[in-house]
């Protein structure tokens, strides 16, 4: 419910209001299953990216690019998140990070 709710406040453009659902949705998922809760963090970290709010969406796309590369998790948009975190990179000042995130692109 809190995850359609991000979407509806999204679309209307209440980005903060989308960004607070959104991290109610993956609080209400407690610690271990937030770890695997990989679609909503992604959802997270890229309204993190749109605010250009670079730390914020560092960390969770971080942690969805970790979950996608341990092969434990399905997410059609591999390389997708890779050429994000390296744009998140690049904004932060993290050059070579940056660069050798998109040699794996």
């Amino acid at each position: 419910l809190h995850w359609a709710g991000s979407i509806l406040a999204w679309r209307n453009t209440f980005m903060s209001q989308a960004v607070s659902i959104t991290g109610k949705a993956l609080w209400c998922c407690g610690e271990e299953l937030g770890e695997k809760a990989v679609y909503l963090r992604y959802e997270l970290g890229m309204f993190h990216f749109i605010a250009m709010d670079w730390p914020k969406a560092h960390e969770h796309l971080n942690c969805v690019y970790v979950s996608v590369n341990s092969d434990k998790v399905f997410f059609p948009y591999r390389t997708l998140v890779t050429t994000q975190l390296a744009a998140v990179a690049f904004s932060m000042g993290e050059q070579e990070y940056g660069e050798t995130l998109c040699k794996e692109c």
